[in-house]
């Protein structure tokens, strides 16, 4: 027969690993649930990159209730360019936090096949033109509308540490 003193540690430890199965259990069914949306907001509010950062946080942290879940909800926040994040969200969540102040659209994440990584060919341009004649016909430039591609590369990942970009 085993002792009061075994039975109540036992009983304890049984009652302390309960709630942690039911959490898990819930962030397992919220997680099967959850996909990334990218929550687009528009013009920078602050210059400093790292405001714009923190305010992402803190728009997930009212979101989602608590700074920790935030931090592990987000997965990138765009604060150079323009102000956006990617986050894990269920499609509950992402109708809430479109409903906030200040966010312009929130929408799911999709996988897009590049099309060339040689303009030139893709453009239908010759390679044997004169000097300055693409230019001219071109304006110069102006008038033209760049577009960034976010195409989900990582310096920290060893396939893509030896890529260097130039910015013109």
């Amino acid at each position: 027969m085993a002792s009061p003193l075994k039975l109540l540690l036992l009983a304890s430890f049984m009652m302390a690993s309960l709630p942690s199965q039911y959490v898990n259990a819930e962030h397992s069914e919220q997680a099967a649930s959850s996909r990334v949306y990218i929550a687009f907001l528009g013009e920078r509010k602050h210059d400093d990159p790292n405001l714009v950062q923190k305010s992402h946080h803190g728009m997930l942290t009212s979101l989602l209730g608590s700074k920790e879940k935030a931090l592990k909800s987000i997965i990138y926040s765009y604060k150079h360019g323009f102000s956006g994040f990617a986050a894990t969200l269920t499609e509950s969540q992402a109708k809430q936090l479109s409903g906030f102040p200040g966010v312009i659209s929130v929408k799911p994440n999709q996988k897009r096949q590049l099309q060339t990584t040689r303009s030139w060919d893709f453009l239908g341009l010759p390679y044997d033109h004169p000097d300055g004649t693409l230019l001219e016909k071109a304006n110069y430039g102006d008038g033209a509308i760049i577009g960034v591609i976010d195409t989900g590369t990582q310096q920290t990942k060893s396939s893509s540490s030896s890529v260097s970009l130039i910015v013109l």
